[in-house]
């Protein structure tokens, strides 16, 4: 494992011991003082290193953690990089307020005593902490951090790492006097929503950074997207909040995994209100009590306000009250009366350009960043007073000027002489740094590109400018004052302008003049590059994942419809498409690129094909990122252009997908055909979907033929299956052993699974999920075959596993315990069961499983004294059957009747809805011929039978069958009942057997 170690340089000793012991223990570590070479692009070093570890460990101390602290920078780059695989250590005590709380999700390690432990025994100490650091920390995600990449994957957030990067690198001054009036606002428990309302150039953005990644207040940052289109740039917003808010609060966490897996929530919807509600307001509901502020901030929410309004910012005050007292938005805007308008009540912090703490902080920000230029304190001061004069507020023409000095661009003599606009000295940069002769010669068409391109690899700038390393290198430097290099997320080293407004500057004649650059030109440029490196066959997969957008643009149409015809890159583009979709991290790009195919597939004949493995592709990608409606909906739109698939692979993960996001939404019967079959087209062709296929049969309860599937399944070879479809298969084997009433083998299959360290039993995956109620049968087996104490053992053990996962396998679980510890008489613990499995559902209609709230309901009248409570049982078992009906669940409808029934017959109830549930449960036990309903349904009939028809029929029911969901005792007394009533000789039979139940 590559290793990353954070520290601030305090605990030097420390690390360097920490490092040591990861290296004899068989990790590559990266750390400071052995691998940033003297001279070397710090910040470039450290952003290649967190990209390629797989695992960053930050060792948190007081002065890592001060405002100019490495440790500080470091995360700030691995959260700004979009790495959840940061594992913090605790050095030293009583640093609560100071770690920032973008990482509080993430679960913390504790060597705060490190320096305390007595040299005698610290071997002892070090050993033991060691240990438990690597397995811990150092192993998979802790449950916690698995559901919020979980959710990360569900709520497709892949936020750009290089805007923040680009804003936290620059100069910054920092702005106590704005940290006070925030601090004041937070403070304030009737404010959830404050303003900074700015001018453009006042240094929001770099200012939101900051405070974000340099403070210990702020949950989240999101930078709303000015290239995005409204819609997609509102749904964008509201997902990462939701997401933002998950990683800060854990029952929020919960709440939202809940709701993304068991609902059908559309996230692509154009309904922003529905999609506000769902993601943002409805997971708080439940959340009770008081916590610590929770702060959002939103940099230029501006940027959503169109034809007079703004959607996202009313949404925001429209709720703002609905949200709890804890929750606080902090949102940045231009003036812009859309945002303003609504925002009469809200708190607001005004820039003006005249502001004289503003007018100080430019002075201050300048003076210190030409210090070294100057003679003495007193020159750099009035250089810095004469640039705050100048800049009427403008932190960017501040910044521009400083940088153009220290790059030597602008002589301190020139200072006076500056022009008070920002595009001015733009101009005047780009003079000094080159003549318009040249840069139209030599400079214009390679600047075209990246204002064409989005921050562009550099070695596809080589590429399309046909240039030497050292021709890039001096272009580089030459322009090193206007660009920024950053890493992306392919790990490649990009360059894009270095502020957004000298990309607009540079495009716009009426302000560069004669440095003037077009996108159309780069556009060219582009496609020139990409037209010949596709008839050489040289095509990158970043020249794969960009040429279609790029001749578009251009309108290369001829070259447009000769790749359109060209099958190679259709599959080259397909294979991009495979590898990116083992990251839900690049959701953005693999889409993209399909888009893209089915573009092209509209130039071709006979495309479907084509098409249909495009629709494969999208139903995939949204399977594996968890967005179960979409898949429904692509599957189901195109099942029929995927029968005649090519590739029996891809077709059966089609069947598999869409049988289970069919089980997913309720649509059992439909699921079951699809699975019946996968199964007959994988049965001796393919291991890995005839379980997939048994396992959505069993789930169904649609599989009978149990020899033949223990058969197949033990022919089945282990080598052809991942950890998590061996543990499948060893799940439904022990399953089918207990159909056969094979107990104490399946019990043992069931004991093996469950203490396997390589289960892949406790993911937040789809089959990690299924598996998990498979594992649950284990309490059920040992729960059903009297031996409680192992139902018990089985349970607590799983429900250690799931405890705080919210899941409804958790719930599940739980309830199974419940029934466990009351039948071994342990009715304290057996409540506490039930009540935490409730807990966990969510009493709540909207959101919660039916079957599962069927399922509690009915333990909960099994827990009721009958003798004392049969009303409210009644009551409870109406609920129960009605639930039942809705779940299309003969089984527990049955039950459910039966019992509204038994009850009756036992408190001497009778009336019209006694008659209704008769008829329910003849007609259930006629249809499904499910052995216990029958004798149930033949029961009833004899309790309701007049005196001559009972007493003949009695003598049959002397022998009470052992039947699942038939509890001996209580059928005894109600044949005892009737006996006794119709003066029958069987009345001591009865006795006997209620009295043997009873001493067992």
């Amino acid at each position: 494992m590559r290793i990353f170690i954070s520290y601030g340089h305090d605990f030097t000793e420390e690390a360097t011991m920490l490092a040591e012991s990861l290296k004899s223990a068989g990790h590559d570590i990266w750390i400071d003082r052995e691998n940033i070479i003297s001279g070397s692009d710090w910040r470039n070093s450290i952003t290649e290193a967190i990209l390629s570890a797989d695992l960053i460990l930050v060792l948190l101390s007081k002065y890592g953690l001060r405002d100019d602290g490495v440790c500080l920078d470091e995360l700030a780059i691995a959260v700004s990089c979009n790495r959840r695989n940061i594992r913090p250590v605790i050095m030293e005590k009583d640093l609560e307020n100071m770690v920032p709380a973008y990482i509080s999700g993430i679960q913390f390690f504790d060597m705060s005593d490190w320096r305390d432990i007595p040299a005698d025994q610290f071997d002892e100490w070090y050993t033991e902490k060691f240990r438990l650091l690597e397995n811990t920390s150092l192993k998979n995600p802790m449950a916690y951090e698995e559901k919020l990449q979980s959710l990360k994957n569900r709520l497709h957030v892949s936020t750009p790492f290089s805007r923040e990067l680009f804003e936290i690198s620059k100069g910054y001054k920092k702005r106590s006097w704005l940290d006070e009036k925030i601090e004041s606002w937070l403070n304030d428990k009737n404010s959830n929503i404050c303003l900074i309302v700015g001018f453009p150039g006042f240094g929001k953005s770099c200012y939101c950074a900051n405070y974000y990644h340099y403070g210990n207040a702020a949950a989240g940052l999101i930078f709303c997207n000015r290239n995005k289109n409204q819609a997609d740039g509102m749904i964008s917003v509201i997902r990462e909040v939701s997401f933002r808010f998950a990683v800060s609060i854990p029952s929020f966490a919960t709440r939202l995994d809940r709701l993304l897996y068991d609902s059908p929530l559309r996230l692509d919807t154009e309904d922003i209100d529905d999609l506000f509600e769902s993601l943002l307001i409805e997971p708080f509901v439940i959340i009770d009590g008081q916590m610590e502020n929770i702060l959002m901030i939103l940099d230029g929410i501006d940027t959503f306000s169109h034809e007079g309004e703004n959607k996202l910012a009313s949404l925001f005050y429209e709720n703002a009250e609905r949200f709890p007292p804890y929750v606080k938005f902090l949102l940045t805007t231009r003036h812009d009366d859309s945002v303003l308008s609504g925002a009469t009540d809200l708190h607001r912090i005004l820039m003006n350009p005249d502001t004289p703490e503003i007018y100080n902080d430019i002075q201050s920000f300048v003076a210190e960043s030409v210090h070294p230029l100057c003679s003495d304190k007193a020159e750099s001061e009035r250089i810095g007073s004469g640039i705050a004069e100048k800049a009427q507020g403008s932190f960017l023409y501040a910044s521009a000027v400083s940088d153009g000095l220290k790059s030597g661009k602008i002589s301190l003599h020139e200072v006076g002489i500056l022009p008070n606009k920002i595009a001015d000295v733009y101009f005047l940069w780009m003079k000094q740094l080159v003549p318009p002769k040249e840069f139209l010669e030599k400079y214009a068409y390679p600047v075209s590109l990246l204002v064409a391109l989005e921050n562009p690899p550099l070695n596809f700038l080589k590429k399309a400018l046909v240039w030497r390393q050292s021709e890039l290198q001096r272009f580089l430097h030459k322009f090193s004052v206007i660009f920024i290099k950053n890493i992306d997320k392919f790990g490649q080293t990009c360059v894009s302008f270095y502020c957004d407004s000298f990309a607009e500057w540079i495009k716009d004649a009426s302000l560069s003049s004669i440095y003037c650059v077009s996108e159309e030109d780069g556009y060219e440029t582009a496609a020139e590059y990409f037209s010949e490196a596709y008839s050489e066959e040289e095509l990158s997969d970043y020249d794969y994942m960009n040429i279609v957008p790029i001749l578009k643009k251009a309108n290369k149409k001829r070259l447009l419809r000769t790749i359109a015809r060209d099958d190679e890159f259709f599959d080259h583009s397909f294979t991009i498409v495979k590898k990116l979709q083992n990251d839900p991290e690049f959701f953005p790009e693999w889409s993209t690129i399909l888009d893209d195919l089915l573009y092209l597939c509209g130039k071709r004949e006979n495309g479907e094909n084509l098409q249909s493995h495009i629709a494969f592709l999208r139903a995939k990608g949204e399977f594996i990122c968890g967005d179960f409606v979409k898949c429904h909906d692509i599957l189901d739109q195109n099942i029929s252009l995927l029968n005649s698939h090519e590739n029996d692979e891809d077709y059966l993960d089609c069947l598999y997908m869409f049988g289970t996001v069919c089980d997913l939404r309720g649509d059992r019967d439909r699921s079951i055909e699809i699975f019946q079959k996968l199964f007959a087209e994988s049965e001796g062709k393919d291991a890995t979907h005839t379980v997939k296929a048994l396992a959505g049969l069993i789930w169904n309860d649609h599989y009978n033929d149990i020899d033949h599937g223990l058969k197949l399944l033990e022919r089945l070879p282990s080598d052809d299956l991942d950890d998590n479809f061996i543990t499948l298969k060893n799940l439904l084997t022990a399953r089918m052993l207990l159909s056969l009433g094979n107990v104490d083998k399946a019990l043992k299959l069931f004991d093996e699974v469950l203490n396997s360290q390589t289960s892949g039993l406790w993911g937040y995956d789809i089959v990690a999920r299924k598996n998990q109620i498979f594992a649950i049968e284990a309490i059920v087996a040992a729960y059903d075959a009297g031996q409680y104490a192992s139902a018990i053992n089985f349970g607590e053990m799983i429900c250690d596993k799931l405890r705080d996962t919210g899941s409804l396998a958790e719930c599940y679980c739980l309830s199974w315990l419940a029934l466990s510890y009351h039948k071994a008489g342990d009715l304290k613990q057996a409540a506490a069961r039930l009540e935490k499995a409730w807990e966990v559902l969510g009493k709540d209609e909207a959101y919660s499983s039916k079957w599962l709230k069927m399922h509690l309901t009915s333990i909960e009248a099994m827990f009721l004294p009958r003798d004392e409570e049969a009303e409210k049982i009644i009551a409870l078992y109406i609920e129960v059957e009605r639930l039942a009906e809705e779940c299309s669940d003969v089984w527990v409808r049955g039950d459910a009747c039966f019992e509204i029934i038994a009850l009756g017959f036992e408190i001497d109830l009778a009336g019209n809805e006694n008659q209704i549930y008769q008829k329910n449960l003849f007609t259930l036990a006629e249809e499904s011929q499910l052995p216990h309903l029958l004798y149930k349904a033949s029961l009833v009939k004899l309790l309701y039978a007049e005196e001559t028809e009972a007493l003949d029929k009695i003598k049959d029911f002397v022998e009470i069958p052992v039947l699942p969901s038939t509890d001996v005792r209580q059928i005894a007394k109600l044949l005892l009942k009737k006996a006794i009533e119709i003066q029958s000789d069987t009345v001591e039979i009865y006795r006997k057997i209620i009295e043997k139940e009873t001493s067992q």
